[in-house]
């Protein structure tokens, strides 16, 4: 897993400058707000260079760019740049998860410009001279952050790979309406011999036909293939399939295609199962997955579903400006990812660190993730704060602040909240009423900018760091996600 620098300098972009009229800021009408009370300010460590643009770059879904595009455009939401473009006639390329360097004057994108992976490139903030950065013909690099000084660049990147999972009933998803937690009591064993299928005692039990055609009054603890134990096989289950009855509401069905029936030896049962009702849709989709149960897994010990994932192993990596000495900082399953560094010093990064759930493989939206600290130098790595279900980072100009979202479990979207790390508060920034992600500080450190689903698609707002002045600076029928404003 070598990563590479190429030397050779890309060929300019032509037709990048063009200027694009700007669509008009405005608060967000009709916004269930919740803002902090906190009233906080931040005093720069280092304040807006000399010169500084003073520009948000981020990334943009017109109807010619599918794939998107990168563009920069005032604070206000006026004179707005396209960065990047796909060549005409060519396939659409992707442009996504932009940076910008402490003076505002250079830009960094991950792009699938020149491999089938994406590189991480860097252009000028007029977008000319696109040129590629770091290279990597196996691992997808994403979401560049610049160090403060200007002298490193950290970023994650990811790998697919395709494992075999087993799934228990913890980890099934199906849960119970009664009382929203993962369902304990799906658990089906075998008898040694393969003569009876059991339930888990305290569930419906099971049914010998498919779920749609049984009555309630069906059910039972067992399913029998032989009469008794040693006696001779009545019920052929191959081909036929059955019902699992996990609570009052959800069912499985399994469809048995293989059945051995080995008194006093070890039998075995193999089936595909379907769940009737998923409830993580967005993760799997249909569900149709393997499992099987032998003479040693009996009434107790529960089922194993076995399914095939695509896993994106996230890493954090950094590397020197110019694109040389990079180096991988994690190497493990659970994902990493979003860097970002303090102005306080720059051998140091914040990041996020997911666990790794096997219903999860995708990784978008982890079950659990916190922010971390990781020392570049000596590779120690430090739990700053948990909330369960964070991401994202920016550090303010003061060194104080930190910026991120966090999921509310009870309206079930992000939220912004600041992280003090003088006293170690974390406090509330803004909740929109929409899903508020991706935040960075203003070089000032007097605003956050943001994507939110708050309208009818994702928008770029700007908010004042004590929770007030919520600006929709995109405000159109397009999706404007991913706002980078300096480091």
């Amino acid at each position: 897993m070598k990563l590479i620098k190429l030397t050779a300098i890309a060929a300019m972009i032509s037709a990048c400058a063009a200027l694009v009229a700007g669509c008009g800021g405005g608060g967000a009408a009709g916004a269930a707000l919740v803002i902090s009370k906190s009233g906080k300010s931040d005093n720069p460590i280092i304040p807006m260079p000399a010169g500084h643009p003073n520009r948000i770059v981020y990334k943009s879904f017109p109807s010619s760019a599918p794939d998107g595009t990168i563009l920069s455009m005032d604070p206000s939401g006026a004179n707005k740049l396209t960065l990047t473009s796909s060549p005409s006639g060519a396939r659409s390329f992707i442009f996504t998860s932009p940076a910008v360097s402490q003076n505002g004057l250079q830009v960094y994108f991950a792009s699938d410009w020149y491999s089938t992976t994406t590189d991480i490139m860097t252009s000028r903030i007029d977008g000319m001279l696109p040129t590629p950065l770091i290279r990597n013909s196996t691992i997808n690099l994403e979401t560049p952050r610049v160090s403060w000084d200007g002298t490193k660049i950290a970023f994650s990147g990811f790998e697919e790979r395709v494992v075999t999972a087993v799934i228990h009933p913890s980890r099934a998803f199906v849960t119970s309406a009664a009382i929203e937690l993962p369902e304990q009591n799906a658990n089906i064993g075998l008898t040694g011999g393969g003569e009876w299928l059991y339930s888990k005692s305290g569930t419906l039990g099971l049914c010998n036909k498919s779920c749609s055609q049984c009555d309630i009054s069906e059910f039972s603890e067992l399913l029998r293939f032989a009469t008794f134990y040693n006696s001779a096989q009545t019920e052929f289950p191959v081909g036929k399939t059955y019902c699992v009855a996990i609570d009052d509401v959800n069912r499985i069905n399994i469809s048995v295609t293989a059945h051995t029936y080995l008194p006093p030896g070890a039998g075995s049962i193999t089936f595909t199962w379907q769940w009737l009702q998923n409830p993580h849709p967005e993760t799997f989709g249909p569900i149709t997955l393997a499992g099987s149960l032998n003479g040693t897994t009996r009434i107790g010990m529960g089922y194993n579903f076995i399914n095939t994932f695509n896993f994106k192993k996230y890493d954090i990596f950094t590397a020197d400006i110019d694109g040389s000495n990079v180096v991988q900082h994690t190497d493990d399953d659970d994902p990493a990812r979003f860097p970002c560094f303090s102005p306080v010093a720059s051998n140091f990064i914040y990041y996020t660190q997911g666990i790794l759930d096997t219903a999860y493989m995708e990784y978008e939206f982890p079950e659990s993730s916190n922010i971390y600290k990781l020392d570049l130098t000596t590779g120690v790595k430090t739990l700053v704060f948990s909330g369960a279900m964070d991401r994202h980072c920016s550090v303010s100009p003061s060194g104080k602040l930190i910026v991120f979202s966090r999921f509310n479990d009870e309206t079930e979207k992000y939220d912004l909240y600041l992280h003090d790390l003088d006293t170690g508060l974390t406090s509330l920034l803004i909740d929109t009423g929409g899903n508020d992600l991706y935040p960075v500080f203003s070089p000032s450190g007097a605003y956050v900018a943001f994507q939110s689903d708050l309208t009818i698609d994702d928008d770029i707002f700007t908010v004042k760091i004590d929770g007030t002045g919520l600006t929709n600076v995109t405000n159109n029928r397009i999706d404007d996600r991913m706002p980078a404003w300096a480091p």
